[in-house]
């Protein structure tokens, strides 16, 4: 197939530097109410370096133009930079790195959907008609962190113990309100995502896949021993759907 050739391909940029190994990225196009032209859309890329998560956005035709580059849109600028610190106080004492990314979108009011926002929901690359959405974050330590985005500031920042140990993914149900998170200690912890609570007080299920293929309860600590725990490093969405999704682990 001709286009899955070398010569088809092009690297448009390169950015950085990043503190560290780039472990995920990310990105999601926001546009505010009642304002169709470009003029009120956001985009933003997410990229994970360490314990920070910067934040890139696309230059405006001004910028490319003071910057002798004439192709508007095309070049993206370092915009923000989120760092995550550790803290004892939740029991985490490991390195605060970041290890994976996800974004939650949601509707203003009553009246908008979610099957009205544009994009695939099983993917971190989507395009939302709202200025609503989340920045979720799985590190090193087993925490999971959330940025909440407000047009182009990132507010009310916070974290939770998730995990025992590393966070290696997690992902959104978009139309069961639910996120999913995997780690090194065996566990799949399913949250009821609630956005006018922390993200600490959620009702979560802890499961566990042991050493046989079965799925257990991941709150029965005599049954989910850690040498019958399988390390949990990869998930992904199958189908999101209203009254069932499908993860692959």
């Amino acid at each position: 197939d001709e286009s899955a050739t070398s010569s088809r391909w092009k690297i448009k940029e390169r950015l950085g530097p990043h503190t560290g190994w780039v472990k995920d990225i990310a990105s999601i196009q926001l546009q505010h109410h009642n304002d169709e032209n470009d003029s009120g859309r956001h985009v933003f890329l997410f990229s994970i370096g360490c314990n920070c998560i910067e934040v890139w956005k696309p230059r405006d035709e001004k910028e490319n133009h003071d910057s002798g580059d004439d192709r508007a849109g095309s070049y993206y600028r370092h915009y923000h930079k989120l760092q995550v610190d550790s803290s004892v106080e939740m029991g985490c004492t490991l390195s605060s790195d970041l290890l994976c990314l996800a974004i939650h979108r949601y509707c203003c009011s009553e009246n908008d959907s979610v099957d009205s926002m544009i994009g695939d929901a099983s993917t971190s690359n989507m395009m939302e008609p709202l200025s609503q959405c989340e920045l979720m974050a799985g590190g090193v330590d087993g925490r999971i962190h959330r940025w909440r985005i407000r047009g182009t500031s990132f507010v009310d920042s916070e974290a939770t113990s998730a995990h025992e140990g590393r966070v290696n993914g997690i992902v959104i149900c978009h139309k069961l309100k639910a996120l999913v998170s995997i780690g090194n200690d065996g566990l799949l912890v399913c949250w009821k995502i609630n956005n006018n609570e922390s993200i600490s007080d959620w009702q979560f299920a802890k499961l566990c896949l042991n050493n046989q293929g079965s799925i257990e309860n991941g709150s029965d600590s005599a049954i989910t021993s850690e040498a019958r725990r399988i390390k949990l490093q990869s998930m992904c969405i199958v189908s999101d759907g209203t009254n069932e999704s499908i993860v692959a682990i």
